[in-house]
């Protein structure tokens, strides 16, 4: 494991190709995406409705977001939907 949020060695690739590639708000979503995962974020997810993050306090905030809907029983769905458990 690289990172204890879940990023691994094998996700760097696919990161630093985006960050070569002057991707930065991809490279973000991706790693927002990755390191989410134990809380139901897939590929391709975002930070909700298939959002790209675009600014630092987006990530902090969909992270915050999440981690109150795990707390609390709540189960924020792929499409952004709330679910109570």
């Amino acid at each position: 494991m690289y990172s204890p949020q879940g990023l691994t060695e094998a996700d760097l690739p696919e990161i630093l190709s985006l960050v070569r590639a002057q991707a930065y708000h991809v490279a973000c979503t991706r790693v927002y995406e990755i390191t989410h995962a134990t809380q139901n974020v897939r590929k391709g997810d975002g930070t909700g409705s298939g959002e790209t993050v675009t600014h630092p306090n987006q990530y902090a905030g969909a992270s915050r977001t999440l981690e109150r809907g795990s707390e609390e029983g709540v189960k924020v769905e792929a499409d952004g939907d709330v679910a109570m458990n």
